[in-house]
């Protein structure tokens, strides 16, 4: 039902790639359009690793839906992550070393349809749904 959520367990015990998510979500299209749809990440925790994850205020994009150039406004203005955007079945479709606050990112020659863009800085990640128009 609206509102509702679902916790997810499962093992993965031979494949974590903190830099490639998975994909989940609902084979009812409309479900999908209405976020029923993410990624996730697997990270091999029997590593030691000082890991952490944005708490989600870290940086913002917009505007999305986007037509052709998106911004990243990033809360910490010191920092120079990478960024990846990927496409829903987790393609790299462009790749930034470093991005600045406020950079503009040029989506013009992608296709439309629904991206992915993970920020990394010091072992930390964090990725947000982006809809191309």
């Amino acid at each position: 039902m609206p509102g509702d959520s679902v916790r997810f367990i499962t093992k993965f015990e031979d494949f974590a790639d903190n830099m490639v998510p998975y994909m989940y979500h609902c084979h009812v299209l409309h479900h999908e359009d209405d976020g029923m749809m993410g990624s996730f990440t697997v990270i091999d925790t029997s590593l030691k690793s000082d890991i952490h994850f944005f708490d989600g205020n870290e940086f913002v994009v917009y505007p999305n839906p986007v037509h052709d150039f998106i911004k990243l406004k990033i809360e910490d203005r010191e920092i120079k992550p990478s960024l990846i955007i990927t496409n829903i079945v987790g393609e790299i479709v462009k790749r930034y070393e470093s991005i600045s606050n406020n950079e503009t990112i040029d989506l013009s020659q992608i296709v439309e349809g629904v991206y992915f863009i993970q920020l990394q800085y010091n072992n930390q990640f964090y990725t947000k749904k982006i809809c191309k128009q």
